[in-house]
């Protein structure tokens, strides 16, 4: 089947309102929902965490990483950051740690398991395992302290996307991404990622997809390209470095660089045009978090699962 669809009558999710999804290096899924808590998936079974279960602090994930050693990073919006090592749990929030805020946007780790954490009111903040360092308007450049996205690209370079400027630390070095290529960046990030070619692309707001591929940024938009929709939540690229888009409420855009298409409800198999989060696995299943309608699962060649 070119289509697979999950929700909370046919499959072992909790709820259909998905945030987030990432896949272990076990190939072990990871499922973030809004209200309801933790998924591990397997490709079979399904097991829930959460705050009645276990020592997970609060059901609305937000974001999640994965680190060299395959522990699991995860970022609540209300209950700080939990680290969960093979059933070992361990909370981080702002009253038994230095973490500024229990709001975490966004997770990456650097190539010496440094934790990035994007906050919602607090900065970002570099995590070591043992002390946190904040970065906010008052010690850095960063222009406000909402930090929707944060990357770090195979150069250890950290992208940092406010909803105004995108930051970036290159060898402890901090400047606006502008200032890489003298190219006026989009305003409002809501995710930055990478691909297998080193491009580095943004999804926004407000706007559409941003690549930078190294030398030079370009900007497709409504004006000045065939993207067929603005205001995006998340982008990824799948193994083929095809280009996904999640919009607010209106679908799923993909882009091979030359052509555009528009996968909606009316059109798909997809179940819910609004598309929280987009994610493509090392089976190069597509996979899209909905706010209404679980997680719907595209693969051209068929989805399939290790």
């Amino acid at each position: 089947q070119k289509w697979v669809n999950f929700n909370k009558d046919n499959s072992g999710l909790p709820t259909n309102a998905i945030d987030f999804i990432i896949q272990d290096k076990n190939n072990n899924y990871w499922i973030g929902t809004y209200d309801a808590g933790l998924v591990f998936y397997n490709g079979n079974d399904w097991i829930v965490y959460n705050e009645s279960n276990s020592p997970l602090p609060y059901n609305s994930i937000r974001s999640m990483a994965i680190d060299s050693t395959n522990i699991v990073w995860i970022g609540t919006y209300g209950g700080g950051l939990v680290e969960y090592d093979n059933g070992n749990w361990k909370i981080y929030n702002s009253k038994n740690s230095a973490l500024p805020d229990d709001a975490v946007y966004s997770i990456s780790v650097d190539s010496k398991n440094n934790l990035w954490i994007g906050t919602s009111y607090k900065g970002l903040v570099k995590f070591d395992r043992k002390n946190f360092t904040i970065y906010d308007k008052s010690n850095s450049i960063l222009p406000v302290n909402k930090v929707t996205s944060v990357y770090v690209d195979r150069a250890d370079r950290v992208w940092a996307g406010t909803t105004e400027e995108t930051i970036v630390i290159d060898n402890g070095k901090w400047m606006r991404a502008d200032e890489l290529d003298s190219t006026n960046y989009d305003m409002g990030i809501y995710q930055i990622t990478g691909d297998k070619l080193n491009r580095i692309l943004f999804a926004y707001k407000f706007g559409g997809l941003g690549i930078y591929n190294g030398k030079k940024y370009i900007s497709y938009n409504l004006d000045n390209s065939k993207i067929p929709i603005k205001g995006f939540y998340s982008v990824t690229a799948d193994s083929n470095n095809v280009i996904w888009l999640g919009s607010f409420e209106q679908g799923v855009v993909r882009f091979d660089g030359a052509k555009w298409e528009w996968f909606n409800k009316s059109n798909s198999e997809l179940k819910d045009d609004l598309v929280f989060y987009v994610f493509a696995d090392n089976m190069n299943n597509k996979w899209f978090c909905t706010y209404f309608s679980g997680l719907s699962i595209y693969n051209e060649n068929g989805v399939g699962f290790k």
